[in-house]
């Protein structure tokens, strides 16, 4: 049973549901398999902790190793073999070559063709929006045009009212 403001507390309730809302998505992190969602890490690589190896199905991780010359090179691995195992790593790239393929293919996808399609379809959301919203305000025009709105707080059609005597209508004058 949760009795909010009892006691006196360190944190409001808000900040501890927001507290709460963070560990839950942290631990996301150690989930198994392609559920899990790593978390960013410090380092060159583009695709750290987003590779999944093609022959065990786990994921890649990133060796960086620094030469003298201060430069990094970094690798992809997949150590799961070694790890559980005690065999061969089942495959490893150079991720230099490997984020610069991916980047060139996201490039690629976002090229000014494609940058301009999408504007076009914007585009034309906007002026269907557009034309939907002036047709509803067309709608509730004519709506408007055939309805009253008499003293009595209901609504009544126009025609009926004005089949009406004078002396039945809800605010005694003709229409």
């Amino acid at each position: 049973m949760c009795i909010r403001d009892a006691n006196k507390s360190y944190i409001d309730w808000e900040e501890y549901l927001h507290n709460q809302e963070t560990m839950r998505s942290n631990a996301a992190s150690f989930f198994g398999g392609a559920e899990r969602r790593p978390s960013p890490r410090k380092g060159a690589a583009l695709l750290q902790s987003r590779i999944i190896c093609g022959l065990c199905g786990q994921r890649v991780r990133v060796n960086y190793n620094y030469t003298d010359r201060k430069e990094v090179k970094w690798y992809y691995l997949c150590k799961e073999n070694i790890v559980r195992r005690g065999t061969r790593t089942c495959q490893n790239m150079r991720g230099d070559v490997l984020d610069a393929a991916v980047g060139g293919f996201v490039v690629a996808a976002i090229n000014r063709e494609n940058l301009a399609l999408s504007l076009m379809v914007r585009e034309q959301l906007r002026s269907d929006f557009e034309e939907a919203d002036r047709q509803r305000i067309n709608h509730i025009e004519g709506l408007r045009a055939r309805w009253i709105w008499p003293a009595a707080g209901t609504w009544k059609w126009t025609r009926r009212i004005a089949s009406c005597p004078v002396r039945w209508r809800p605010n005694g004058k003709p229409v």
